[in-house]
């Protein structure tokens, strides 16, 4: 069977501001937090973002975020959805990682963050050091990695790399990343747009250079896999990612790869390393999330619908979740297509996918969410059924849990409304309903 595109939530001029769903759902880890996310201005409970979101963090109550529109960018709100004037200049941090734009072709951006322990934030993502290639990807241009660290206030942080900032080798740039309990920072570059670029991990020290006891002077290529977008590190520094492989009918089959401490793949999970959710149809992992007792869940899509997969410590998949350890939900229309493409576990063990719901011949993209219960059934308790349907908004790409439970989630405005294309912050409550307090009576 062939492969089902991935949602395309915009036209292919918008896009050039924003990368695909798949580019911006990407774990981080955040203290205890996962990553979070956003919604639309005309919308209340909503808050406006200046540029599209790659993905958020929360730490302290305040919220730090991410994007890609031409520019390496960070920004952070407070907990009621203003921007933290402590932060940067005025909430905001603009940083030139040596990009060199041309027309038609974007010249940098973040695609993901992490806040460390210490409060220092990591951003990751690409610069275009070339000229264009109109085949390749990030709008036409060749990108190399990019990271830059920040004190807690905005400033470049000194001590890492040089300045600051690390720009390190290229083909597509860093799409995920996560911080170690160490400081060391792993970046995982997907080959998800061009079939010429090898996917990647690399890790660096927490002084941004490469880490030379992990694989080959401080890289692992990623050949047998094809990762999405979404890495995280367990509590034994091993490695996890998002993917697929691919069946001898070329239906691809939601996977994840584990990789050792100093880049081997771990052989203690599932096959060599590897472990494959068999869908009918096809299916690709997007994100995953770490449980407190080691239990691995990886949220992506099946023909047209939403796909869950929980694995047990040793890469087995858990027969106490779902049907044989899968879950299937419908999130809108069966003539259409669902993508969940992030994924957070709440304290009480319960469940949180995002992602959109694309109608048929992807004419509209709503905004979705869904969450479960521990054995994987959809949470009556939350939004209608156990789902939220926002058809003012388009795709979901993030997701975070704060500490009092409310989900914030990043969005873009829903292919099917007249108002301007753009990007927000949304944060909805414990229950499932918009949080009317988020951003209200910010004027920015």
């Amino acid at each position: 069977m062939m492969r089902r595109k991935r949602i395309k939530p915009v036209s292919e001029r918008q896009a050039q501001c924003m990368p695909s769903i798949a580019a911006l759902t990407v774990t981080v880890i955040v203290l205890a937090a996962a990553s979070a996310c956003g919604g639309s201005p005309a919308v209340k409970g909503h808050r406006r973002a200046a540029r599209s979101f790659g993905t958020v963090a929360t730490v302290d109550g305040k919220i730090v975020a991410v994007g890609r529109a031409g520019l390496f960018a960070v920004t952070r709100y407070t907990n009621r959805g203003r921007l933290d004037a402590s932060f940067g200049t005025g909430g905001k941090v603009v940083t030139d990682v040596g990009s060199k734009p041309g027309a038609g072709y974007l010249a940098a951006g973040t695609r993901a963050v992490a806040v460390q322990r210490d409060r220092k934030i990591v951003a990751l993502g690409w610069t275009s050091v070339v000229p264009p290639d109109p085949a390749g990807c990030n709008g036409g241009g060749n990108g190399h990695f990019a990271l830059a660290r920040y004190l807690p206030d905005g400033r470049l942080d000194r001590g890492f790399g040089t300045g600051g900032k690390v720009v390190d080798f290229g083909s597509n740039g860093a799409d995920a990343g996560a911080v170690q309990a160490d400081g060391k920072v792993v970046a995982l570059r997907s080959n998800a747009c061009d079939a010429g670029f090898v996917a990647a991990l690399a890790r660096y020290t927490s002084s941004g250079r490469l880490d030379h006891r992990f694989g080959t002077e401080g890289r692992v290529e990623i050949t047998s896999f094809r990762p999405s977008h979404d890495v995280i590190i367990d509590p034994d520094r091993k490695i996890i990612v998002a993917g697929s492989t691919f069946s001898p009918d070329a239906s691809p089959n939601l996977a994840l790869a584990r990789y050792l401490p100093d880049g081997r793949l771990d052989a203690s999970f599932g096959s060599g390393g590897k472990v494959v959710a068999h869908f009918e149809g096809g299916s690709a992992a997007e994100g995953i999330a770490l449980q407190a007792d080691g239990k691995l869940v990886a949220v992506g899509w099946i023909h047209y619908q939403f796909a869950l997969a929980r694995y047990t410590d040793d890469g087995h998949l858990d027969s106490s979740f779902g049907s044989g350890g899968k879950v299937v939900t419908h999130l809108g229309p069966k003539d259409g297509f669902s993508d969940s493409g992030a994924v957070a576990v709440q304290a009480d063990g319960k469940i949180i996918a995002a992602g959109a719901h694309e109608g048929p011949l992807g004419r509209h993209v709503f905004f979705t969410l869904a969450r479960y219960t521990p054995s994987g059934h959809l949470d009556s308790s939350f939004g209608t059924g156990g789902k939220v349907v926002n058809k003012s908004l388009g795709a979901a790409f993030g997701l975070a849990i704060q500490s009092d439970g409310e989900v914030v989630v990043p969005a873009v405005r829903s292919s099917s409304s007249n108002a301007p294309f753009g990007s927000v912050l949304v944060r909805y409550t414990t229950d499932g309903r918009l949080d009317e307090s988020f951003g209200k009576s910010a004027r920015h």
